[in-house]
């Protein structure tokens, strides 16, 4: 018997918006068809009041995909622009075992120079970061 995969749920995003920890939460596709996932990240904060004032988790734990960098470039931009470095201090985790985000994280570093990074491997140790921060207030 063949087992059939349904690939529209492997190629969806999830958002989450952890409100009261001051966390948007985005878990990666498996696939990535044609999604621009930058464009995802920022309708997110969009959405948001003071949106500077939200970390981010990046999930990208089961995504097997690339993002283009000049889709970076273009979110850091529209980003930079909109909330004028008042985003300084605040938090990304990326959680990955990719390689490539590794490779990668002098140019997030320079695309969003006033943020700290952190790639981990799990979403718990992602919120155990950004919330044991010096300044954050952890639950």
């Amino acid at each position: 018997m063949i087992d059939r995969i349904d690939v529209a749920k492997l190629s969806k995003y999830q958002v989450f918006i952890h409100n009261d920890l001051k966390i948007v939460e985005i878990k990666y596709p498996s696939l990535n068809p044609n999604i621009n996932l930058p464009q995802v990240i920022l309708e997110a904060f969009q959405g948001l009041t003071e949106p500077w004032t939200f970390d981010l988790i990046a999930d990208m734990s089961e995504f097997d995909g690339f993002v283009p960098w000049d889709q970076l470039e273009k979110f850091a931009d529209t980003w930079s622009e909109a909330v004028q470095r008042k985003d300084d201090g605040r938090g990304v985790a990326i959680v990955s075992v990719n390689p490539l985000i590794f490779e990668r994280m002098d140019g997030y570093l320079e695309l969003w120079p006033g943020r700290e990074f952190k790639i981990v491997s799990t979403a718990t140790e992602a919120r155990k970061w950004l919330l044991g921060r010096p300044g954050e207030a952890a639950d």
